[in-house]
């Protein structure tokens, strides 16, 4: 491999560092949304049915609305998911 080749990998490797600490900082400065049921079984990737089932054994953390509707921050799901086993 050439001289040049060698730096054009270094400096792509670099920029993608870089575009990934900047992808997290933009991420953190997020709104961090309420989410219905749809949407955070969209986010973790599971269906309503199961989203249910994992309320109703409260495997889950979950908030209700003033009229009893099932919500979750976006960030309560992250912590939740970084803390349950693979």
């Amino acid at each position: 491999m050439t001289t040049a080749l060698l730096v054009a990998e270094h400096d792509l490797s670099e920029l993608a560092q870089s575009v990934d600490r900047l992808r997290e900082v933009i991420e953190s400065r997020q709104p961090d949304p309420w989410l219905d049921e749809k949407a955070a079984a969209d986010y973790l990737a599971v269906s309503v049915g199961a989203l249910r089932a994992l309320v109703r054994r409260k495997q889950i953390p979950v908030t209700r609305s003033p009229v009893g509707r099932l919500r979750w921050k976006r960030s309560e799901l992250d912590a939740w998911m970084r803390s349950e086993p693979s």
